[in-house]
């Protein structure tokens, strides 16, 4: 016999409430799905200024991939607007090409962001 508690069946709402509670947040160590930027060929004339082994070590983020909140990233389909923070929920979408500037050398990120301290785009 139990000593006073009572077994919870599980809630058939908490998936629904609870799905997605830790959207935009860190989890890890897990390292997102990343392809190098040499591999994507609309970003050979975008980077033209790279040699191919700078373009072999530009770890572009995957389709579908959530954004680490807080985090900061450029997007290589807008260089000009330099470098964003990221808001929770944001995920790359199917023609987006983002780095995560955690993910690159310091002088391959000065490069490609020309030095861009990283704005906040929540406002």
């Amino acid at each position: 016999m139990s000593q006073g508690k009572v077994a919870e069946a599980p809630d058939e709402f908490d998936a629904d409430l609870h799905g997605e509670s830790r959207a935009g947040q860190h989890a890890g160590a897990e390292t997102p799905p990343v392809r190098p930027a040499h591999d994507l060929k609309d970003l050979h004339e975008k980077l033209a200024e790279f040699s191919s082994e700078e373009m072999k070590s530009i770890p572009v983020l995957a389709p579908g991939v959530r954004l680490e909140q807080g985090a900061v990233y450029c997007d290589l389909n807008n260089l000009q607007q330099g470098s964003f923070r990221a808001m929770g929920a944001m995920e790359t979408g199917p023609d987006d090409y983002y780095v995560a500037k955690n993910m690159v050398d310091y002088e391959l990120w000065n490069k490609l962001t020309k030095g861009d301290e990283g704005r906040d785009n929540s406002g």
